[in-house]
């Protein structure tokens, strides 16, 4: 569940809902562990069809913020000192 919380205080530009792009970097919230989002689906094995249509929350800076099916963005992650979530629910 906290996979999927945002710290609002991190983020201070508009955000978009889009599919992935060239050069997206995603960090993992609990392992300092990089990877761009190709190397990440290259990895997981998904298939192209999935990797063309997976939703990525993003900032207008292109910040990966939150990546479908992996969650959030360590960046983004939220924290003891916390106020405002973000908590976003996908079926």
């Amino acid at each position: 569940y906290l996979n999927n919380c945002i710290d609002c205080d991190t983020i201070n530009c508009k955000l978009l809902l889009r599919t992935r792009r060239t050069g997206d970097r995603f960090t993992f919230a609990k392992r300092n562990v990089t990877k761009t989002v190709k190397k990440l689906f290259t990895e997981d094995k998904i298939p192209q069809n999935i990797r063309d249509n997976t939703v990525i929350l993003s900032d207008e800076n292109d910040n990966v913020i939150w990546l479908e099916n992996y969650g959030v963005n360590k960046k983004f992650a939220v924290n003891k000192d916390t106020d405002s979530i973000i908590v976003i629910r996908q079926k």
